[in-house]
């Protein structure tokens, strides 16, 4: 059987403390395959990273490899009973609220619609914590319009994005804190197996911005998510 050898490198004198450095470090020089998810993660890492001189060490192992997407036996696998308005056009987004990521901007593209025009949409939310969003959203004219629920298992999750008639996909705001956005929401890959449409709010130079979706609003002006709607 032959010998299989791994390239010897010298390391460089490393002295630090920090528990999350040695969590990076670690794997960067001893597995065997790093994976990203996406390019802005993977550059933002390699520019926070302070050993520079591991870069290149850790550029032959890396991997770009998006989140999977499950086969279509999985969406049916549990049987959804949640009631919708068949009148309606039916919106969901799934996911928990930060100050970094929330709808407040898809809530005041609503409030612009005339109240006719408004009331042929419904949004469907479920998240973690519903009450705490149902107080919020009581400022906004489209309260009515929006639906507010609890997060459901998996299973009954990959169910329901196929009942709907457009699934939203928000990025996280980065401008005032990071050089790049280097997420790439996780829920994208399930949206994507449900063969609905998808309506991605996105910020500029995210790797969300560069995909080909149905519908695309920048994060920063409700007046494009008025005009998706």
């Amino acid at each position: 059987m032959q010998k299989i050898t791994k390239k010897r490198f010298k390391l460089p004198k490393v002295k630090n403390d920090n528990l999350f450095f040695w969590c990076e470090y670690l794997p960067y020089l001893f597995a065997d395959e790093l994976v990203f998810t996406n390019e802005n993660q993977l550059n933002y890492m390699m520019d926070k990273f302070p050993v520079k001189k591991i870069k290149n060490i850790i550029l032959e192992k890396v991997k770009i490899d998006r989140h999977p997407t499950l086969p279509e036996d999985f969406y049916t696998m549990y049987k959804s009973n949640y009631s919708l308005d068949e009148s309606k056009i039916n919106i969901a987004y799934f996911g928990n609220f930060y100050k970094t990521r929330n709808l407040n901007e898809l809530f005041e593209g609503l409030d612009r619609l005339e109240g006719n025009v408004r009331n042929n949409f419904k949004l469907h939310i479920f998240t973690s914590k519903p009450d705490e969003l149902q107080e919020n959203i009581q400022k906004y004219d489209s309260r009515y319009n929006i639906a507010v629920n609890s997060y459901v298992n998996f299973l009954e999750f990959l169910n329901l994005t196929t009942k709907f008639d457009c699934l939203v996909v928000n990025d996280a705001v980065t401008k005032d804190e990071l050089p790049i956005n280097p997420f790439l929401p996780s829920k994208l890959s399930d949206y994507l197996g449900s063969d609905k449409k998808i309506w991605a709010i996105y910020e500029r130079g995210s790797v969300l911005s560069s995909m080909d979706l149905h519908y695309m609003s920048e994060l920063g002006g409700c007046q494009s998510s008025s005009k998706s709607l």
